[in-house]
């Protein structure tokens, strides 16, 4: 009988267990998909404050450092090279006035004695054909005018004796010149570039004897893009800018804005300044040289703007922005962008002072999508 029950009971018990299982699965799976319909939070996005403000908009041009002024330095004389500054070689430094190079004058000495010799002659003629004039004109004073000639006076002698005279003062004048042509010295403080004679070397009157750079200023000539030009000041004075050496030096020094070229590149359609920087070697103050050659980067201030909004370029796309409502639900706006400086972006118009500006949308927004703002992120909107 025992056996019978034991028979009886098992495949009941087994089936009880099978539905308390199947009620738990059961259970799980509607907690599960109760979970699951939750409705979803908010997203988080990040929000800054408009706040408008009057901007000093800075315009960056780039260019190479070049001399002012590049000289070849040439003989106006023939001779022997009999001496050379030490400083006149690739690389020196020679102050304006300084003697370069030094021509044998020993020619040019005696030339200039024989046009002292043929001055002196002259006007001894000369004082000669004056009393001869004088004692002509005594000699025919009681004689009629009529009858008298102006060779009986002596007036072509005395006229032919000062053109001798003048003659004899212009070579004397250029024996003087070549003399001195035989030194031949720095037009200005200057770099030596380059050296193409030696000592005793023989050169004629024309020969390029090297040639120097003025170090007392440099200019570098910035290109301008047509989009920067209205926000350029009238250049009708210099003003000064500020000049970075590019490459890592960190040199910065202060240029004057000079002039504008002028010209519109028929290449790149740009208009050019003149950027001039005195003393660029630092001979004659202090300051950390900047040699020619350099690939510098000026800063221009430009224009003063008032009431404009500073923000991330990440901000805006297609010109559109995101703000967000009392109810921190978006909305969407067109901007007028004013300039792009480097990651920032001048808005012009299309915000007003106060709204909430969305810096990092959702990945998806839409017109009236509820977020959440992130706290601690309601500053204004510009990037510093």
């Amino acid at each position: 009988m025992k056996e019978k029950l034991i028979k009886i009971g098992v495949p009941f018990a087994i089936l009880f267990l099978g539905v308390m299982a199947a009620a738990g699965m059961v259970s799980a799976t509607a907690n599960k998909d109760s979970e699951e319909k939750a409705p979803p939070s908010p997203p988080l996005v990040n929000v800054a404050t408009v706040v408008p403000e009057q901007y000093q908009v800075n315009i960056d041009a780039w260019g190479e450092l070049r001399p002012k002024e590049m000289t070849q330095l040439s003989s106006f004389v023939t001779g022997e090279v009999v001496a050379i500054h030490e400083a006149f070689k690739l690389g020196g430094l020679v102050k304006q006035g300084d003697v370069l190079v030094n021509i044998d004058d020993a020619d040019y000495r005696a030339a200039l004695s024989d046009a002292e010799s043929n001055l002196a002659a002259a006007q001894s003629n000369l004082e000669q054909e004056i009393a001869a004039a004088e004692v002509a004109k005594e000699e025919w004073s009681t004689v009629s005018k009529d009858k008298i000639t102006a060779l009986a006076l002596r007036k072509p002698q005395v006229l032919s004796a000062k053109a001798r005279v003048k003659s004899a003062e212009a070579a004397l004048a250029r024996a003087q010149r070549n003399l001195e042509r035989c030194k031949v010295k720095a037009p200005y403080d200057a770099l030596v570039v380059s050296r193409n004679i030696g000592l005793g070397q023989v050169v004629n009157q024309g020969s390029v004897l090297g040639e120097v750079y003025n170090v007392e200023s440099a200019e570098i000539t910035l290109p301008i893009a047509g989009f920067d030009m209205p926000f350029l000041p009238h250049i009708t004075d210099t003003f000064k800018a500020e000049l970075e050496v590019v490459g890592g030096s960190g040199v910065t020094r202060s240029v004057n804005i000079d002039r504008d070229a002028g010209l519109i590149n028929s290449k790149t359609r740009m208009s050019s300044l003149i950027a001039v920087l005195d003393d660029p070697y630092g001979l004659r103050n202090q300051v950390t040289p900047v040699k020619f050659g350099s690939y510098v980067k000026v800063t221009i201030p430009g224009a003063v703007l008032d009431n404009v909004v500073v923000i991330a370029q990440e901000a805006v796309t297609n010109k559109r922005v995101w703000l967000l409502d009392e109810s921190n639900q978006l909305f969407e706006r067109d901007v007028t962008i004013l300039r792009e400086e480097g990651e920032r972006l001048l808005i012009g118009a299309g915000l007003k002072a106060g709204e909430r500006l969305v810096t990092h949308a959702p990945e998806f927004p839409r017109e009236g999508m509820k977020v959440t703002p992130s706290e601690g992120n309601d500053t204004v909107a510009q990037v510093n």
